[in-house]
This record gives C-alpha cells, sequence and structure tokens, in this order.
C-alpha cells in the first residue's frame, strides 16, 4: 500500500502515528492512512476532512476505506 503514498512521511508523522499512505475520497480529496508508533488497541488511523477514525487492525481500515469508496491516489481503486 504504501507505494500509493504521494507526500513525504516525515512532514506528515506526528509522535503517536506515523503516515502509512495516501488515498483519495470520492471528490478526490486526501485521505490520510497512519500506524500507531507503539502497540495499542487501534493500530490504524483513517484521516480526512474533519474526520478521524480508528481501527484494530488494517484489515478492518481498508475494508472501511473500500465501502467509503476511497481509491488509491491515481484514481485506482483498492485491492
Amino acid at each position: 500500500m504504501q507505494e500509493f503514498s504521494e507526500q513525504n512521511s516525515t512532514v506528515i508523522d506526528n509522535k503517536k502515528y506515523r503516515f502509512y499512505c495516501q488515498l483519495k475520497d470520492l471528490y478526490r480529496r486526501p485521505v490520510f492512512v497512519y500506524q500507531s508508533k507503539e502497540a495499542s488497541p487501534c493500530n490504524w488511523r483513517i484521516c480526512f476532512g474533519w474526520t478521524s477514525l480508528h481501527f484494530r487492525t488494517y484489515r478492518e481500515a481498508m475494508d472501511y476505506c473500500k465501502r467509503r469508496g476511497f481509491t488509491a491516489p491515481n484514481g485506482e481503486p483498492l485491492p
């Protein structure tokens, strides 16, 4: 999935989460996927607009993204 990244990860990391990849929503706005730097109950975070959602597994996070119609930055559907 990291091949989808269009951003320099050091710019958008923070102290709790590491940037993983960037997707696009239905309106081609950015959707950011982060992975927790520490083990926690919810290791994955999806951020878009004013929304920040947390998921226990990568699969749960990607399933949510697929249901919402998010795509790779080039517009291709998620695998």
